[in-house]
């Protein structure tokens, strides 16, 4: 289904259990929350065959209170493209609750190579921060602008989009940048003359150039 869970805000008072799974080529990324009968919470990831370990513990009602802020309720059930590539990278984010009668309710939200808007808000909230995403950053503007300019097929995950940037028809130096395979927009977005004017472009109304930092779960 791909609705909104009408009910999930009455819910929140009850969560017991907060479940992430990422998973893409480079590696698995399992994370939980256990609320405890002491009304502590127990964070706990692991990554691939490892085993789950601790990551921290935290306040039931602060936990909460970041989730309203969150807006989850406005969250679609599922993100995905009509048309997907088979290399990209498959979430889920599930909430189990008990209610004081004993009711049991599960929500679960997922998408493939597609977030909602906040989607990265969320990971910072629940400080959530998967391995591989940490592991496959760049360590500078100058390695990123080298792999553009080699003219890799470079595809990486910014501001929870996954773009591609590839060499264009116009000339050595030209570049496309796409959403990587979303069949409703157009082959690509923008055409760039070079790669500094590639850099120098503004997704969400920032130049890539003071991104860098922030790109992630890139391949070539």
């Amino acid at each position: 289904m791909r609705g909104k869970y009408a009910d999930f805000d009455r819910w929140i008072p009850f969560i017991r259990k907060i479940n992430f799974i990422e998973e893409t080529m480079l590696g698995d990324y399992y994370f939980s929350m256990v609320i405890m009968p002491d009304d502590s919470v127990i964070s706990l990831e692991k990554e691939d065959i490892t085993y789950f370990h601790s990551v921290g513990v935290s306040k039931k009602s602060d936990i909460l209170n970041k989730i309203r802020k969150l807006n989850i309720a406005n969250w679609k059930r599922r993100y995905e493209l009509f048309l997907a590539p088979t290399d990209g990278i498959d979430w889920s984010l599930e909430f189990e609750c008990l209610n004081r009668s004993q009711e049991y309710k599960k929500f679960k939200f997922g998408g493939y190579n597609v977030f909602p808007d906040n989607f990265d808000d969320m990971l910072t909230t629940l400080k959530i921060k998967p391995f591989h995403s940490e592991r496959y950053t760049f360590k500078s503007l100058d390695e990123f602008k080298e792999l553009v300019e080699i003219g890799y097929e470079l595809q990486f995950v910014l501001r929870g989009t996954c773009w591609l940037v590839e060499p264009s028809d116009y000339g050595i130096d030209s570049r496309h940048l796409c959403i990587a395979c979303d069949p409703e927009k157009e082959d690509f977005l923008v055409e760039f003359k070079d790669t500094e004017e590639f850099l120098n472009y503004k997704i969400n109304g920032k130049q890539i150039r003071d991104q860098w930092e922030d790109i992630t779960d890139w391949q070539y």
